[in-house]
């Protein structure tokens, strides 16, 4: 990866507009802090959801003379609805006035997963391809990599493709930022590699700033191609919906089928105390800190971790300790659940033939460096598809990232007070099963404190589950029941034809069973009626908007045609009186 910057003699414009934009929890209002030389203009705080709700402009001088515009905006993949968040990112370009410099994708060495590819592909979303020509890739956390002696091109030598894809599309503009750091020095050699690069990126934009001209164009361009493809896609659909119609008609109830009974999970209640012995296993999403946290509980560096863009757990792995009570702890690392390909997914499914006897509790580790999001979310369904709904009862949230609490003063309930609905609905499932974890202290008692209070947590799972295990045995009732309950599904509404009820020895079950079924009937027709015409109506709105901007697009370019003719007129006049007025002064040409 080269030219990442150039310190060649380039003259700046002493005026500069730099965008911040990204998934939140990425350190975009951090990063504005340090490019305002540590003023802290933006509120940047550790939150399970987003800081910045709406976009805010704040300048700095610099010694120089340069004039810094930096327009901070909400984060991507926020809590918060993304049309919401989209409408407050493109307010940025009111904000900018006369446009701007460059977009700046804030993104962590955290690691690159396909929620931050996602939230810079959204941009192309809002602003078009052109986006790419004004972007600088601003990589934060590197205070990270110092402290484990990995350099930028280190870390980046062993990214994915979607991130090396993405420098490609930005030209390789991209520059690495400590915004932990009080070294003044530093700073302002930050702010001058990043200048540097966003004038490399003025001069390939031949000097012209991104602005509503530009926003307008791609608008029109995105308006046609959606007109085309809603016309091919609803009139596929008008079809599809029309033929399933037709045969949901022809579908009526088969009363005689029954629900399972019971529940798979149902057993003996098998000894209520805990043993010596506790299996755990470490399971979440990448870039979390899950094998940090197993290290963390065996009190060794057993478990590669480390800072990288790509997933540094590849396997299943298991390692022990013994406390100092007589309790072993079995320790089982696995790949990141999400971003992770099928063999890895069967990969994870491993820790349950690895842990022998069972598993007394999955740890699901979640970072309060990385807000909770969709992806943190998609990686809780994945576990549920993978192990199913009784993981739940096994389940203890690991938050990571103690440390950074204890820096801003703030205590994991106060973290959690405005947490997502969704993440307290997790805690909830889980019955408030969670704890802290500082993976980075030195001290011996923190250390075996934090070990004891997540080990009394897992007896009281145990106790609470009758110290039956998780193992191969509830794995498979579980899959059991699913396919169960599927199959049910699917036969409930089977087709069983009318006619082969019809029978003078069964005319009062006939009747019966019609009278049970033609309310269904009725109701399927017409909820399906109901949504062709809703479709229908969707359909002939996007029309009139495409027709709208056309006629737009039309009226605009008649309005510049007359600027063009009243500028050659103009001219021509100009040309035929050889007196000019400049200034308020005739000028005798």
């Amino acid at each position: 990866m080269g030219g990442c910057f150039c310190e060649d003699h380039c003259q700046f414009d002493p005026h500069r507009t730099l965008v911040l934009v990204g998934k939140s929890g990425n350190g975009k209002s951090a990063t504005g802090n340090s490019i305002n030389l540590g003023a802290k203009s933006f509120l940047s705080k550790k939150c399970s959801s987003g800081v910045t709700v709406s976009s805010e402009l704040q300048a700095t001088t610099l010694k120089d003379g340069q004039v810094v515009n930096v327009i901070d905006t909400p984060g991507l993949f926020d809590s918060l609805d993304f049309e919401v968040i989209g409408k407050e990112i493109v307010e940025c370009d009111n904000i900018a006035q006369n446009g701007i410099d460059a977009f700046l994708a804030v993104v962590s060495t955290s690691r690159f997963s396909e929620e931050e590819k996602g939230a810079i592909i959204s941009l192309q979303t809002l602003f078009g391809k052109k986006v790419y020509d004004y972007m600088i890739v601003v990589f934060t956390g590197g205070d990270e990599l110092e402290k484990q002696n990995q350099t930028l091109e280190d870390f980046l030598n062993e990214s994915p493709e979607a991130l090396k894809e993405i420098l490609s599309l930005c030209g390789n503009h991209y520059v690495l930022f400590d915004n932990n750091t009080e070294n003044e020095t530093k700073r302002l050699s930050q702010v001058k590699k990043l200048l540097y690069l966003v004038d490399a990126v003025s001069n390939k934009n031949g000097g012209k700033l991104f602005t509503n001209h530009i926003f307008t164009e791609v608008n029109k361009e995105t308006a046609m191609k959606i007109e085309q493809k809603l016309t091919d896609d609803e009139n596929s659909k008008l079809k599809e919906k029309q033929g399933r119609a037709e045969k949901k008609n022809k579908e009526i109830c088969q009363p005689n089928q029954k629900m399972p009974k019971g529940s798979s999970f149902e057993g003996e209640s098998g000894d209520c105390e805990p043993s010596s012995l506790q299996t755990l296993v470490l399971v979440g999403r990448k870039g979390n800190g899950k094998s940090a946290t197993g290290n963390s509980i065996l009190g060794t560096c057993v478990f590669r971790s480390g800072r990288s863009s790509s997933c540094v757990t590849t396997t299943c792995e298991m390692n022990s300790t013994r406390l100092e009570d007589g309790q072993t702890i079995n320790v089982i690392d696995t790949p990141g659940i999400i971003g992770s390909n099928i063999d890895a997914d069967k990969e994870i499914m491993n820790c349950i033939d690895m842990a022998g006897d069972g598993i007394h509790a999955f740890l699901f580790v979640f970072s309060i460096c990385n807000r909770f999001s969709k992806e943190e979310e998609a990686a809780i369904m994945k576990l549920l598809k993978l192990f199913g709904n009784k993981v739940y009862d096994y389940m203890i949230l690991v938050f990571t990232g103690g440390d950074q609490l204890d820096e801003d003063d703030v205590t994991l309930e106060g973290f959690l007070h405005d947490c997502p609905d969704k993440l307290k609905e997790i805690i909830n499932l889980c019955e408030n099963r969670y704890v802290l974890y500082d993976n980075k202290t030195e001290g011996q008692t923190k250390r075996s404190e934090q070990v004891v209070k997540l080990s009394s947590m897992v007896k009281m799972v145990s106790r609470k589950n009758c110290g039956k295990l998780y193992n191969n045995v509830l794995l498979d009732e579980w899959k059991k029941e699913a396919k169960e309950l599927e199959k049910h599904a699917q036969n409930f509404y089977g087709e069983l034809e009318i006619s082969s009820l019809i029978d003078p020895m069964h005319e009062g079950h006939y009747k019966q069973i019609f009278e049970m079924v033609e309310p269904k009937l009725k109701d399927t027709t017409l909820r399906l009626q109901q949504q062709l015409a809703e479709e229908q109506a969707a359909r002939l709105k996007a029309e009139e908007d495409a027709k709208a901007i056309q006629k737009k697009s039309v009226e605009e370019i008649c309005y510049m045609k007359e600027q063009i003719e009243m500028a050659k007129r103009r001219h021509k006049s100009l040309t035929i009186n050889p007196g000019v007025i400049r200034d308020g002064i005739c000028v005798i040409m």
